[in-house]
């Protein structure tokens, strides 16, 4: 007979006209069948705390795995803005000088003459409105809007 938790529960004698007191003997072996069930509620335990850290080990290795790839990404990211930093600060250089020789060429059209000696002639605001220095200007203008290299400073607006 194999000597188990639920063995020594069940156990029963005969009854003997000189022997032991039967609510002591099913004391005793009420408290032997719970000292015989220990070792298996640790194995129990044991099994069930060996699971429990397997689980948690694999889980801990894919965090790992997705730590490494939202690294890899931020490194991407920061790579990106870097080489977009560089591109927005060659394009603000570009757009700088592209406007001081545009603010030149203004600069010049826009110079007046010395006056000639003597009174100053009556000027018609018409007149100088449409007059063929202006249609210079604007010729000039449109010739620099015609040679824009793309980076959108002169288009047209289309409206409608």
């Amino acid at each position: 007979m194999e000597l188990t938790p639920e063995a020594i529960r069940e156990a029963r004698f005969r009854e003997a006209w000189r022997g032991y007191d039967r609510s002591e003997v099913d004391l005793f072996l009420d408290a032997v069948a719970v000292a015989a069930d220990g070792p298996r509620a640790d194995e129990k335990s044991l099994a069930a705390a060996k699971e429990t850290v397997a689980a948690m080990r694999a889980e801990a290795e894919r965090l790992r795995d997705t730590v490494s790839e939202l690294e890899a990404r931020r490194d991407e990211l920061r790579s990106t803005i870097t080489a977009l930093a560089v591109h927005l600060k060659a394009e603000q250089t570009r757009v700088r000088a592209l406007l001081n020789e545009l603010s030149a060429r203004v600069d010049a059209d826009l110079s007046v003459a010395v006056p000639p000696e003597g009174p100053m002639p009556d000027i018609d605001l018409e007149d100088v409105a449409t007059a063929e220095a202006n249609d210079a200007f604007f010729e000039d203008l449109r010739a620099s809007i015609a040679a824009d290299d793309g980076s959108g400073l002169f288009r047209k607006r289309r409206h409608g």
